[in-house]
């Protein structure tokens, strides 16, 4: 029956390293597919915009408008379809501006929602309803020996933390954004081409912070080497007297 346990107590603790691991190495971009679809037909009407428009304007250089030569209702209304298409081309600008800034703002949700998965399995005992914040994540994490800034692509994550904050509140660039990489640096505004240019550039070098946070968090919470099992017990010594030291001893030795 004992032998069975601890089967059972090292394939939980297997499961677990197993299941931070696949968390931190697949973070997913459901929304690729719509996205691409979304931004095709908006592309493709914009395209269809500037084209109109384009022809519009021909037809508008060969009116001839003086005080005795007034345009005729046709060609009043190639004005107003002039208005029209230019204003036609700007909401699809605005359109694929909008696509783009869902996308950051879903792929920062996904790194969340990752991230306190990993910390609730590796940390079970862990208050989920604070892990929003990100200098709460950081404070847990330092608490449990990892320092977010010392693994690869920290810079770059936090960037894209930075900007989905910023996106929430203004199409212009915070201070904070500025700051935070210095591909941010002279710009002054959120465009659909700098932002889908930002994305694409910090992306794999997220997925490597997820992974190194990954293994980070699984060499805090379930390798012990002896230097950290020697803390271990200095800790305990200094609060367990002999008596209460072997009662858990028999206690630890019954989990296996």
């Amino acid at each position: 029956m004992k032998r069975k346990r601890h089967i059972f107590e090292v394939n939980k603790q297997l499961r677990k390293k197993l299941e931070v691991g696949s968390i931190a190495n697949n973070i997913s971009d459901r929304l690729a597919k719509a996205y691409e679809i979304a931004k095709e037909t908006i592309q493709n009407e914009h395209k269809e915009a500037e084209l109109a428009l384009k022809d519009i304007e021909e037809q508008i250089k060969g009116i001839n408008i003086t005080e005795d030569n007034r345009p005729s209702t046709k060609e009043l209304a190639l004005f107003d379809d002039f208005g029209a298409k230019a204003w036609d081309i700007h909401s699809s600008e605005d359109d694929l501006l909008v696509l783009e800034e869902v996308r950051v703002v879903f792929l920062f949700r996904e790194i969340e929602i990752a991230i306190k998965e990993m910390m609730h399995i590796a940390f079970p005992n862990i208050n989920l309803k604070g892990l929003y914040r990100w200098d709460i994540v950081n404070s847990h994490l330092k608490t449990n020996g990892i320092s977010l800034k010392n693994i690869p692509g920290f810079q770059e994550t936090d960037s894209l933390r930075i900007v989905n904050n910023n996106i929430k509140h203004s199409s212009e660039l915070s201070e904070d954004t500025k700051r935070s990489l210095p591909y941010w640096k002279n710009k002054h505004q959120f465009t659909y081409k700098n932002l889908r240019n930002f994305r694409e550039n910090v992306e794999p070098k997220i997925h490597k912070f997820m992974e190194g946070l990954g293994e980070s968090i699984i060499d805090a919470a379930f390798n012990f080497d002896d230097a950290k099992l020697e803390k271990i017990a200095c800790e305990l010594s200094e609060r367990l007297s002999r008596e209460h030291a072997e009662q858990f001893i028999e206690k630890l030795r019954s989990k296996y």
